[in-house]
């Protein structure tokens, strides 16, 4: 198995060599390679990798464990070996939404809260996972479509000022939708929650007047994704 692990042969680093100045490869932090968005890139440091030359460097078998298809693909193609037509490659998605039903009621609002903001952190980690960050949140909750008991359902959406995959500021925004739906008296089924107005990160200027500070969200967002990673995904959560 240990063949499986060794770098790419003098020859192979010649063949990308002829392809694409090999010094823009070693210059391309990793973050900036199409497809590897900030969780994915917190994830390749932690095993050093740091630019685009050291992940094309690595083993067909690393590669294919590490990496999702597409990114396996734009792997080979930096090698050099076209993989990708336009039709062929997959169109960014729009919106990311999690909802489940509940095997029992949910009464209080609290208890509300605590699911939303798992399913929040999870459609947050997706996006910034593909590297995309977010125009706009939506919430909804409902009670049983089914049986005798009272019904209700009802959703809230807003726009953010800034586009953001932020787990902070989305876990605050859900929480505050959650907040202005929520009607007490009633058994609820299901919450959800849906990231739509997706965007490349990379494609994203910042406005000269915001008072946001996206420098320190990234970095501490990466910080607390490559704990995560590291660590599981009940090692660190966001406070009240």
């Amino acid at each position: 198995m240990t063949q499986y692990f060794k770098e790419l042969s003098d020859s192979q680093w010649a063949k990308i060599e002829s392809f694409m100045e090999p010094q823009f490869l070693r210059d391309l932090p990793i973050e900036e390679v199409w497809g590897i968005g900030p969780h994915l890139a917190a994830r390749l440091r932690a095993k050093a990798i740091y630019t685009a030359a050291d992940l094309v460097a690595k083993s067909d078998y690393f590669l294919k464990k590490e990496l999702s298809v597409i990114n396996l693909r734009m792997a080979w193609e930096l090698r050099g070996n076209p993989c990708l037509s336009f039709d062929e490659m997959e169109p960014p998605r729009q919106s990311i939404s999690m909802s489940r039903s509940f095997p029992a009621p949910l009464f209080s609002e609290a208890d509300l809260a605590s699911t939303l903001a798992s399913y929040t952190t999870e459609v947050a980690t997706d996006a910034r996972s593909s590297g995309q960050i977010a125009q706009a949140i939506t919430v909804w909750l409902s009670t049983s479509h089914f049986g005798r008991g009272k019904k209700y359902a009802q959703s809230a959406s807003s726009v953010f000022p800034e586009p953001t995959a932020f787990t902070p500021a989305l876990l605050a925004e859900a929480a505050s939708l959650l907040s202005s739906i929520y009607v007490p008296g009633y058994a609820y089924k299901k919450v959800g929650v849906m990231l739509s107005g997706l965007l490349p990160a990379s494609c994203v200027q910042g406005d000269l007047f915001s008072t946001s500070k996206p420098h320190l969200e990234a970095s501490l967002q990466s910080t607390l994704d490559h704990i995560t990673a590291r660590y599981g995904p009940d090692s660190i959560h966001v406070g009240n």
